[in-house]
């Protein structure tokens, strides 16, 4: 077992002990160390959780960077794993990967654990994948329903198992039927389009 490989092991069931040891901030600080109370309460709830966390916060309350957080443990503590982490529209999708990769870039550790593709994030040890689903592609699971067996292996056949085969359009195209829309990321906000 490496070095990589055996850290990562004693960190598979300490999910607190992974955020305060393996991520920092970008100014230095640990991550871990840096939570609220109310931060550990719901990480160590989805910890304890056995397949699906679903978390609601306010705006400013720490969602995307914590739902990353939570999203590398996941990656790394199980094998052939397929990690999503819905975001409300391409901007939070976006950020939410900025903050996985700020993560990566400031770890040796996971940097030599993890590979970082444009539309996903593998764990080589564990093969692994970590996806960010925005509003748009978020629509098919909502509709079918958040945990449908048959969307997610659709997703898994047209985006996943395809890599960088075709172009992201492309892909995106396969998966949902049409080119991306503007009107889930409106219904988000609460808005409805004029005809």
């Amino acid at each position: 077992m490496t070095i990589a490989a055996d850290r990562i092991a004693r960190w598979r069931m300490a999910g607190l002990t992974f955020l305060e040891d393996v991520l920092t901030l970008p100014d230095g600080r640990s991550y871990g160390a840096s939570l609220d109370g109310w931060q550990r309460e719901d990480f160590a709830a989805a910890f304890g959780a056995n397949k699906h966390v679903w978390w609601e916060r306010p705006r400013g309350h720490s969602k995307t960077m914590d739902g990353g957080a939570f999203a590398l443990h996941h990656l790394l503590s199980g094998v052939g794993r397929r990690v999503f982490l819905g975001a409300t529209d391409k901007d939070q999708a976006a950020l939410a990967h900025d903050s996985l990769r700020g993560f990566i870039q400031r770890s040796e550790l996971l940097q030599a654990s993890l590979k970082v593709d444009r539309w996903k994030i593998t764990a080589r040890s564990t093969d692994s994948t970590l996806e960010v689903l925005d509003a748009d592609a978020f629509t098919r699971f909502r509709d079918a329903g958040v945990f449908d067996r048959k969307v997610g292996e659709q997703f898994r056949q047209c985006i996943l198992s395809q890599g960088d085969s075709k172009p992201p359009m492309e892909l995106y195209k396969d998966f949902m039927g049409r080119e991306p829309k503007l009107d889930p990321l409106l219904e988000r906000q609460g808005l409805t389009r004029l005809s």
